[in-house]
């Protein structure tokens, strides 16, 4: 029976080596149904500021439907670069679906994910006790937000899925060499591209190599040196994107800190900072992920977790504007923050009270696990959309919409054509219950109709939409587990969207 045993622990994977496979398994079944069912983006410059971009490049979009940040010049290249090369490759394939071409952008972005994750797994023997190895394999791939932060196409999670890169090789065990060094400069040089920020987690590392861990001064230079090298190239790119020389990471300096423009979509105070990290995972876990971290800040101050993420969080502080976006190159250093600071405890009462919190929080996560994992993002706009080619693309469509509710506009200001296949008409409309509503209805057309949610749940709204036999197609669902709805949901960010056709049965 104890050979079998071994057999199978064996044939699992030892877990200081490589996750086991049983788990990397699970977590590619996750991150795929994430990368399908997450559609649109978290963050509206997940799409304007790199697919934009990059059908500009490839001539499919005029220049007046780019958003400030490119007459600007302040984002990098490198990411609208990729979307380019991926995208003509698939047009050169015949491939021209643009929900296929998107998913394709999350399908790479949570392939990297998971290879950053096998990375970081390898380097934390460092810190943790045996025990406690198969449980963070499971938490660093499947920690309920991980699986939809690790599929954006975004410049905050390929930021943060470099750094974790980088992060990874430089706590190994083993003494950092010249080669070593080049590689994680290398890897913070990309999470720089991907987001100026991070700039301050790549001086937090670097100082921890050198104060802490002891790392000779050649070798940090040689990976500071990889790491300007990864810069410089990304002004070539930049040639490539706006079609002259510039460097966009002193321009983002300029417009968004010495002219202040990112203050006008709104300040917060420096607590706010703090509020994310409460509020954000739900607030059982949010607790405990800053309890950890103060933990670790008093009792471990050494800790590379410390020293990397601390330059990173104060100057996000003081910054004016803030977004919870703006935390997320640090999601997956979360798991490796709470067994880090758990393998430091050593009070029976402490570990026995963790123990009873064990299992709830299990539960907890693995049920908003699954709901981010089938859920579109935003209100579901770009599922509806979705829904609208998949099914409407050969027939002339009249799409009742708002301006709030507009699949293909959601902004006001720069239209989503990525998505719009030509034969769909958006006529606007403020309400079902305006009096021309009706002559707002084409003949010979197919009319749909698009409602926020909470727009639909009334009496004499569903009478209404009954007397025009409308009928329900498509829409994003309410969570049915009320104990949940106080957890901060970053895909919830207002009603959800129902789509209905008018007058046809389906």
């Amino acid at each position: 029976m104890r050979r079998s045993k071994k057999q199978f622990i064996h044939w699992m994977g030892d877990p200081s080596v490589y996750p086991p496979i049983l788990i990397t398994a699970a977590a590619l079944v996750v991150y795929l149904t994430a990368s399908y069912f997450s559609s649109g983006y978290h963050h509206p410059d997940e799409h304007y500021q790199i697919i934009q971009f990059a059908n500009f490049k490839r001539g499919l979009l005029p220049r007046s439907e780019l958003p400030w940040e490119f007459a600007a010049k302040i984002r990098s290249g490198f990411q609208p670069l990729i979307c380019y090369i991926i995208f003509s490759t698939l047009g050169a394939a015949g491939i021209n679906n643009p929900f296929v071409m998107a998913f394709s952008l999350r399908l790479l972005t949570a392939l990297l994910s998971i290879i950053a994750i096998r990375e970081l797994l390898k380097s934390a023997d460092l810190l943790l006790a045996k025990n406690h190895k198969y449980a963070l394999y499971i938490f660093c791939h499947l920690c309920w937000f991980l699986p939809y932060i690790n599929v954006r196409f975004s410049s905050e999670s390929w930021a943060g899925i470099f750094f974790i890169f980088a992060y990874a090789l430089a706590t190994r065990r083993t003494v950092t060499d010249n080669a070593l060094s080049f590689r994680i400069g290398i890897f913070l040089g990309i999470s720089v591209l991907c987001r100026y920020q991070c700039g301050f987690l790549a001086l937090g590392l670097f100082s921890w190599m050198y104060f802490v861990k002891k790392v000779r001064l050649k070798a940090v230079i040689i990976g500071f040196s990889a790491l300007i090298g990864i810069l410089l190239v990304g002004v070539l790119i930049d040639k490539w994107c706006y079609g002259v020389y510039t460097v966009s990471i002193y321009n983002y300096f300029n417009a968004n800190i010495l002219m202040d423009i990112a203050s006008k979509y709104g300040t917060s105070p420096w607590y706010t900072i703090i509020g994310y990290i409460v509020f954000a995972p739900g607030w059982p876990l949010g607790i405990i992920l800053l309890s950890a971290y103060l933990f670790l800040l008093i009792t471990r101050p050494q800790s590379p977790i410390i020293w990397a993420t601390l330059p990173f969080l104060l100057i996000h502080m003081v910054i004016p504007h803030k977004e919870l976006r703006f935390l997320f190159p640090l999601a997956n250093l979360c798991p490796i923050l709470f067994f880090s600071a758990l393998s430091g405890v050593t009070d029976r009462r402490m570990v026995g009270a963790l123990k009873y919190l064990a299992w709830p929080l299990i539960i907890f996560n693995f049920i908003l696990m699954f709901r981010v994992v089938t859920r579109s993002t935003r209100n579901g706009e770009t599922m509806i959309a979705q829904y609208l080619y998949q099914h409407y693309r050969d027939r002339k469509v009249n799409l009742l919409t708002s301006f709030e509710t507009d699949p293909y506009d959601p902004f006001m200001n720069y239209a989503h054509n990525f998505y719009r296949p030509g034969n769909i008409i958006v006529n606007r409309i403020t309400s079902i219950w305006q009096p021309d509503f009706s002559s707002k209805l084409l003949d010979g057309s197919i009319n749909l109709l698009i409602l926020p949610g909470s727009e639909t749940i009334g009496i004499r709204t569903k009478e209404k939409l009954k007397a025009m036999h409308a009928s329900a197609l498509v829409g994003q669902g309410n969570i049915p587990w009320q104990l949940f709805s106080a957890a901060y949901d970053p895909l919830h960010e207002g009603d959800a969207l129902k789509l209905f056709v008018i007058g046809e049965s389906h």
